[in-house]
């Protein structure tokens, strides 16, 4: 199924959810009928409608990382870097630091401050992190880690 047509059945079901308050478990299935738009928005590049939609997620359910985290994708594929940036380190306060929710908010912390061009910001931080978790994250993601450090140690004058 294409974006579009994942957009408009996400409308008719969210607006038949809507018509019937007597539905068991309505609230869940809106908010599930709600993310799925997010993510058709962001197929689509609608990313002021998907950032708009996981805003309103958010006033429902604050507590709530997974949208928290498609805010942050919005915002990278977006182009706003600086923006995910300052998210994404709203969300390590709220995630239990060394879990794997935290190493993925580290990470795309990590790659937003390259893609803005925060090179010796960036290459401090990861020298930072691999001196206080040497496994920085496992062997999935140290690879992804150092990447991003030999990028910005390319970019830093020395």
């Amino acid at each position: 199924m294409t974006a579009g047509k994942a957009l408009a059945t996400c409308r008719e079901v969210l607006a038949f959810v809507e018509a019937h308050p007597d539905l068991p478990a309505r609230a869940d299935k809106r908010w599930a009928v709600r993310r799925r738009m997010v993510r058709a928005h962001a197929a689509l590049e609608h990313w002021d409608e998907a950032m708009r939609l996981c805003e309103a997620l958010r006033t429902e359910r604050p507590d709530t990382l997974e949208v928290e985290e498609d805010l942050a994708a919005c915002y990278i594929a977006a182009g706003r870097f600086d923006d995910a940036q300052r998210h994404l380190a709203g969300m390590l306060g709220r995630t239990v630091e060394g879990s794997e929710p935290w190493w993925r908010v580290k990470l795309a912390s990590m790659t937003c401050g390259l893609r803005s061009g925060h090179y010796e910001e960036t290459l401090g931080a990861i020298r930072a992190l691999a001196v206080l978790y040497p496994s920085m994250g496992g062997p999935a993601l140290k690879p992804e880690f150092q990447k991003i450090r030999k990028a910005c140690e390319a970019k830093v004058p020395r």
